[in-house]
């Protein structure tokens, strides 16, 4: 039996074990997200180098529409590009209205 985690997931709000969900923890930012919440394989054991999506990214770049970034739109929209390097871990969530301390980020499936 694997022991439970103290805590609650960072979004659906439901403890460890919840309907028999597994809870992981970020090994980096310490957030805490239920495997199927998260998007992830259902697993019955604890990953001790389990790492969100958020603290993945730091260091990584990502090729972005310029327009996009500033909200742009016409003919130039998507035309130029440039590349964005993800230099912190975020802490503002676009799909909901946490931004304060970490956060899990919607997985967006």
């Amino acid at each position: 039996i694997t022991m439970k985690i103290k805590g609650k997931c960072d979004i659906c709000e439901k403890s460890d074990g919840f309907w028999g969900h597994n809870l992981q923890q970020c090994k980096v930012c310490h957030i805490l997200v239920h495997e199927l919440c998260y998007g992830m394989v259902e697993t019955t054991t604890k990953d001790s180098n389990f790492t969100c999506h958020a603290c993945k990214a730091v260091g990584t770049s990502v090729e972005v529409n310029v327009p996009s970034k500033i909200g742009g739109c016409g003919k130039k929209m998507g035309r130029k590009r440039e590349l964005v390097k993800q230099r912190h871990r975020p802490k503002e969530c676009l799909l909901c209205s946490h931004d304060k301390g970490y956060h899990a980020m919607h997985p967006l499936l």
